[in-house]
């Protein structure tokens, strides 16, 4: 107002950012554009009341996810610059966001849309991380979880730089080795006993 400036409104149809880098495909792969290219043509997105029975049909499934629970610990930083004293790169922490990964985020994923699933998982020998894995998974998750003799629960620790949110620096507390012959014994019990009462599976394997 100052200077004489005035702000007018248009009727022209708004359009954000993200929508325009979705429907461009500017952030997908050459696969996964030519995939969901495909996938328009055989598929009548328009048609919201099929793809609604669908996904509510889901509801009563009895869901069994086998897989390690990880915990995701991303401490963001600001980056001040090579040390005084040494030739490393010097961050100060600025906060810090943590949250179920692994087959704990499958399950949670899952539990919007199943009514019933169960989390067959392992845990720390100490149960380290079980308070903030509780609290994190929704009431209709049931927790079965093996204590894995000599082993941390697995945390993967990450320092982000906060101005660009890219990745500095990983740090895993993990142990990778297979577990004790008893261990897997009541394991494949466990798996076992879950299979019988559950209509569908879903195994994903981290690595670890």
């Amino acid at each position: 107002k100052s200077v004489g400036g005035k702000i007018f409104y248009t009727s022209d149809e708004l359009f954000s950012s993200s929508k325009i880098i979705n429907s461009s495909g500017f952030n997908l792969s050459k696969d996964q554009k030519k995939f969901l290219d495909k996938l328009k043509l055989n598929i009548n997105f328009g048609n919201n009341e099929k793809i609604n029975n669908i996904i509510n049909s889901l509801s009563n499934l009895n869901v069994l996810v086998i897989g390690e629970t990880i915990i995701d610990d991303y401490q963001f930083c600001e980056a001040l610059g090579k040390s005084s004293k040494e030739p490393i790169l010097v961050l100060r922490d600025l906060y810090q966001e943590k949250y179920l990964g692994g087959a704990a985020a499958i399950a949670r994923n899952l539990s919007n849309f199943c009514k019933k699933i169960t989390l067959l998982s392992s845990v720390g020998e100490k149960k380290e991380q079980l308070s903030f894995i509780n609290q994190h998974l929704q009431k209709n998750i049931k927790k079965d979880f093996l204590y894995k003799k000599n082993s941390c629960t697995i945390v993967k620790k990450r320092f982000v730089d906060d101005v660009n949110k890219s990745k500095v620096l990983g740090i895993y507390s993990i142990n990778d080795n297979p577990l004790h012959k008893k261990e897997q014994i009541n394991f494949s019990k466990k798996i076992l006993k879950h299979i019988k009462n559950h209509d569908l599976v879903i195994v994903s394997d981290y690595g670890h």
